[in-house]
């Protein structure tokens, strides 16, 4: 009997590549469920994928006056899903929505329909497995969640931390209980040096993936009169993404966005510390860029970023400060609010780091490194620092790496991993060894940049129509890469039936 896999498909088109390679070397039955506001006319004609069946996500979700709130509470209980968690965690839910606020019968509607769409699809195919990218919105942890409370196989391809490289699971940054096992690592037993250069890969792909976000002028004007084009359109204006958003408030929005930009660029290089001296003794957090799923779905009850460094503050050994380093990626959301960082200044412990100061020479001079859910945690051991992280993340076993379990026993175990003589080499390489035997080589960065080229202006728009012939050069120029995704899909999809025989 073939296997039934269902896809979940938006702007990223990943996974339109890889459906389509996955029909060329695997033997089974393809759904989609399209999540674009132009994509319909397109999906309807294309021969690229023989889907069985596909349902435009978008035309099946409207806002009803009143939501059944009788259906939500059993849907709750039987998939046992925090669904306000889910909706706390979708930036167009809450404050950092620029364009519409959403009243409390508006998402609870908004939520129902997916409930009852998700479910609808589900019941009518039964599929062994979903093919999804890493989770980011409510509708798409949603479909997620939902299919792993039904025993479906969630096949998510997202990041490893460490550069150009990804996998496949069921959960982003958490290994799946069945792991590879087979073989060992090429590079089985590396020293400090080798193990440094295996992190820098990290850093170099977040250097890659700041950079790629250009657009030239003359693209920029395109995609500022195909937005105008849009606003007018019917389709466009029904998907509840798109509320508020008018050519007015979106052209007001990006002036006020340039002035925040230098005013808040001005006062960060007046205010941060762009040296650290030699003698100081501290603890390092570094700011997660805000909005970012890394904390947002893992840890939402840390979105406070401020307040959770007064907290931290708080339970310094006296002897040492806090140095809070600003995130660099931050720049594209104009920085952050000037009273949210003299918030912070206000802190007698606590001084603010500029952007530009390297974050090696952070981690090189700390005595702790405290995140909420960062690569930073792990960049610490490299360096034999220990980590305290707030939320599960992939590299929680290490043995220089504490996870508390909540905010009152934090005072303590800082205390506790400051005595702690850290030295790495041995676990790190086990680590190292297990995220390679589980992930395969994948330069994400540079697959977007170029979706973002052929289809997006460059990453300006990503509302746009999408014809044959860009779908084509797509595929054509990016054969080899979406092959090789197919193909680590069905490997993962065979190493889960191997399991399940097993």
């Amino acid at each position: 009997m073939k296997d039934k896999i269902l896809f979940w498909i938006d702007a990223e088109l990943f996974h339109f590549g890889i459906a389509k390679h996955l029909q060329d070397n695997y033997d089974c039955d393809l759904f989609g469920i399209i999540n674009l506001s132009f994509g319909k006319e397109f999906f309807q004609k294309q021969q690229n994928v023989k889907f069985q069946k596909i349902w435009h996500y978008r035309d099946n979700i409207v806002i009803k006056n009143k939501p059944n709130l009788e259906y939500l509470s059993s849907f709750e209980k039987k998939y046992s899903i925090n669904l306000w968690r889910i909706i706390y965690s979708d930036i167009l839910f809450n404050h950092y929505n620029e364009y519409y606020k959403f009243k409390f019968d508006e998402i609870l509607s908004i939520m129902e329909q997916n409930c009852r769409f998700f479910e609808r699809i589900l019941d009518e195919i039964d599929p062994n497995f979903l093919v999804i990218k890493m989770t980011d919105f409510s509708q798409n942890q949603l479909l997620s969640q939902i299919c792993k409370k039904r025993g479906i196989k969630v096949l998510m391809l997202g990041p490893t931390r460490f550069g150009y490289r990804s996998m496949i699971t069921e959960e982003v940054d958490i290994l799946d209980k069945i792991q590879n096992t087979e073989g060992k690592s090429k590079f089985n037993d590396r020293t400090k040096e080798e193990l440094i250069e295996v992190i820098n890969q990290y850093a170099i792909q977040q250097k890659q993936h700041k950079n790629k976000f250009k657009a030239g002028k003359l693209l920029q004007l395109k995609a500022t009169l195909q937005f105008l084009k849009n606003s007018n359109n019917s389709q466009y204006k029904k998907y509840y993404g798109n509320f508020g958003k008018t050519p007015f408030l979106v052209i007001k929005n990006q002036i006020k966005k340039l002035y925040k930009k230098w005013k808040r660029n001005n006062f960060i290089n007046k205010n941060f510390l762009q040296e650290i001296e030699k003698d100081i003794t501290f603890v390092y957090f570094p700011l997660h860029y805000d909005p970012e799923r890394t904390f947002l779905i893992p840890a939402p009850y840390y979105g406070n970023q401020v307040e959770t460094i007064i907290k931290i503050s708080k339970s310094l050994p006296i002897n040492y400060k806090l140095l809070v380093k600003e995130h660099p990626m931050q720049i594209f959301y104009a920085w952050r609010e000037i009273s949210q960082y003299k918030k912070i200044m206000d802190l007698p412990n606590v001084e603010l780091v500029h952007p530009n100061v390297s974050n090696e020479k952070m981690l090189k001079n700390c005595s702790l490194v405290i995140t909420i859910a960062g690569t930073s945690g792990l960049e610490a051991a490299f360096f034999n620092k220990p980590s305290i992280v707030l939320s599960d993340v992939i590299y929680s076993n290490l043995q220089s790496t504490y996870k508390i379990k909540n905010i009152e026993e934090l005072p303590h175990v800082i205390k506790f991993a400051l005595k702690q003589n850290i030295e790495t080499t041995l676990d790190l390489n086990k680590f190292v060894n297990k995220i390679e035997n589980n992930s395969f080589s994948f330069d994400e960065v540079e697959l977007n940049r170029q979706v973002q080229d052929i289809f997006y202006y460059n990453g300006y728009l990503f509302e746009t129509q999408i014809s044959q012939v860009q779908i084509n050069k797509f595929l054509e120029d990016n054969e080899k890469v979406l092959k090789h995704l197919a193909l680590e899909h069905i490997k993962k999809i065979q190493q889960y039936k191997k399991n399940d025989n097993i």
